[in-house]
């Protein structure tokens, strides 16, 4: 299931997809119109493309578009992290940290599985979905999908393949993008 999919199949919950009211509802320091006169990330409100389509790091104040919201910049590890409801109880399942960098946001460089342990905020803990992913960074949550992680989590390490050209590294084969992903620019994957 992509997020298109999630966003019509559980309508109730579909709040969980705007990042503005999940930053609110945190207690993050965000806002429109204006971002503030120090660094801070600017984004879709909502994005069901994902691959942080459009996000931009900013060091001063900018005019935010309307569709868009700003929020403090949070520095640290970025993980997704799946969740599985099984008999009434949440399960941690697939855990990857990504690696990009603050001047592109949208096209990670790889990802690599992860033994953290992270519990699942209790207020996402009602929704509709049986499957829920949770991306953080520094350990703040910033997205929630109704879904899981579409990308090739049978894998310990996988590279993105985007429509820049890349040269594979030694040892690792392509395969192409899920077509349930859904994702903008990425055309599959290095895998090992």
């Amino acid at each position: 299931m992509n997020d298109f999919q999630a966003w019509n199949a559980f309508p109730n919950d579909r709040l969980w997809y705007n990042k503005y009211f999940l930053a609110k509802f945190l207690g993050y320091n965000c806002g429109t119109i204006i971002s503030p006169n120090y660094t801070s990330i600017i984004r879709p409100r909502i994005n069901l493309y994902g691959c942080g389509l459009n996000a931009r790091v900013v060091e001063q104040s900018t005019t935010v578009n309307q569709d868009e919201f700003w929020c403090e910049f949070f520095n640290g590890r970025h993980l997704t992290i799946d969740y599985h409801r099984i008999g009434g109880k949440w399960i941690q399942k697939a855990t990857f940290e990504g690696f990009n960098n603050k001047h592109n946001l949208q096209q990670f460089t790889g990802w690599k599985r992860v033994l953290d342990v992270v519990d699942i905020p209790p207020f996402i803990t009602r929704v509709e979905s049986d499957f829920v992913n949770i991306e953080t960074v520094a350990g703040k949550v910033i997205e929630i999908h109704l879904r899981t992680n579409p990308d090739p989590i049978d894998y310990d390490h996988f590279i993105p393949v985007w429509k820049s050209a890349q040269i594979r590294p030694d040892g690792y084969q392509y395969i192409p993008e899920n077509s349930k992903a859904n994702h903008l620019n990425r055309l599959g994957f290095y895998v090992k």
